[in-house]
């Protein structure tokens, strides 16, 4: 399957703004919009001077998302994700650098985004892998723009960077994460694979997360704060032709918010 992919972050207002990233960006704000009857959303992203850039930013805006702080590329494409899933209907990701990977944070782009005044900002991992993008979340990581900011650890095609992990859980009043990327994090952070309990709590204790969440599939998902260990199980549904579980993690973090 191909998509197109736009990267960067998702901010939320309840004013909710989100600050999007790649194809996560847009499916998330999608979800907001849709099932958020006092959130609505805007990402920070990049799309390339071209037809693809084109039909995605109209897509986008008839889905309800707010695209003032979409920044059109003169020179990189818009992104294209093309996923493959394995036996078990794991979504493998091949994410070419695209638009996404070359974002500003100037001063003109700060004072917009206080305007705008989001409760919320989400982030991710996979869009630091480019030099100015990774500059760019960096500039809003280190602002006091809101009093949220909600990091999914959502790690794309082996980019494992324990320095952008790190920034982003020094941050985060809410971490998300999916059970295999607890395998992968917890060794890499911590030096050992812990049980989800003991990883979570060192996350909060470590870093100063409030909330930790632990997606298992269809098993369901965990949540873990100061009042203790919360588990949902999945829901159950019957499936839908050309139905993948491309975004599924981002409209959990939606609907968590909302």
């Amino acid at each position: 399957a191909v998509y197109a992919s736009l990267d960067p972050w998702v901010l939320l207002k309840s004013n909710l703004f989100s600050l999007g990233w790649g194809i996560a960006s847009v499916i998330y704000g999608i979800c907001v919009a849709r099932i958020g009857t006092a959130l609505s959303g805007a990402i920070l992203t990049g799309v390339g001077d071209d037809a693809l850039g084109v039909e995605t930013l109209a897509h986008i805006k008839r889905m309800g998302i707010d695209t003032r702080f979409v920044q059109v590329h003169k020179t990189l494409s818009t992104g294209v994700a093309n996923v493959r899933f394995d036996s078990a209907g794991q979504p493998h990701y091949d994410l070419p650098i695209c638009a996404y990977d070359d974002l500003r944070a100037d001063e003109e782009t700060l004072r917009a985004l206080f305007a705008f005044a989001p409760d919320a900002v989400c982030f991710g991992t996979y869009e630091s892998r480019g030099d100015g993008t990774r500059r760019a979340i960096g500039a809003v990581l280190e602002s006091d723009l809101c009093a949220v900011f909600f990091f999914d650890i959502n790690l794309r095609v082996d980019f494992l960077n324990k320095d952008v992990i790190e920034r982003g859980l020094r941050r985060a009043n809410i971490v998300k994460l999916n059970d295999e990327e607890v395998m992968r994090v917890s060794p890499l952070i911590f030096g050992q694979t812990l049980p989800f309990d003991a990883f979570a709590h060192r996350v909060m204790d470590d870093f100063g997360a409030q909330i930790v969440l632990i997606t298992c599939g269809k098993t369901g998902a965990y949540g873990f704060d100061a009042r203790g260990t919360h588990f949902a199980p999945a829901f159950s549904f019957e499936h839908q032709a050309g139905a993948d579980s491309v975004g599924a993690g981002d409209a959990f973090s939606a609907a968590f918010l909302d």
